[in-house]
């Protein structure tokens, strides 16, 4: 009889061991849960960090990119068509004060431009219409244009008009006495 009384100590102490293990896996559980969650949480932490960090910077770019905005106030519309005139049009997100007066003085301001521009090129046509024609006038006044330009050179009417055949401009002029009016023109 004591071969089943001592059984049943060991059965005992078998089961207590099996409720050990059981108590000492759920403690093991917890406490790697906890530590889970403890880093979850310094994760979490330092990924909001970084969240943080990057809308501050993308804070600050967007502040520069409204800031060059409002620099450039006018933008190519697409720089690789062969157009003859490109036309402006203005940036996105730009300032609505300077969209608004571009589209009430806009236009006023293109014919303004393409008036001068206009008058620009005519009184350079007429200056250059006026300077040909002095030009013919005192080529014409000085007599033979077949003379060799040594002939050219001599004549005193002619150093006003031949600048590059004077002696100051590198040209092979002789005579001295037109020196002085070449120099006097250069």
């Amino acid at each position: 009889m004591t071969e089943g009384v001592g059984q049943d100590g060991n059965v005992a102490k078998m089961m207590d061991n099996i409720r050990i293990q059981k108590l000492i896996r759920a403690v093991d559980e917890l406490v790697a849960w906890s530590f889970v969650m403890d880093e979850k949480d310094v994760i979490l932490s330092e990924l909001e960090k970084c969240v943080d960090e990057a809308e501050k910077e993308l804070l600050r770019a967007s502040d520069a990119v409204e800031d060059q905005q409002r620099r450039c106030a006018l933008v190519q519309v697409n720089r690789s068509t062969k157009q003859e005139r490109k036309i402006p049009q203005s940036a996105r997100g730009s300032d609505h004060k300077l969209e608004e007066l571009w589209k009430s003085k806009g236009e006023a301001f293109k014919r303004q431009y393409e008036l001068h521009l206009t008058t620009y090129k005519r009184l350079f046509d007429e200056l250059l219409e006026e300077e040909l024609q002095r030009l013919n006038d005192t080529t014409t006044s000085a007599g033979d244009l077949r003379r060799p330009p040594e002939d050219v050179c001599g004549s005193s009417s002619m150093t006003e008009i031949s600048i590059s055949a004077s002696p100051a401009a590198g040209g092979n002029c002789s005579d001295g006495a037109d020196s002085d009016a070449a120099g006097a023109i250069a």
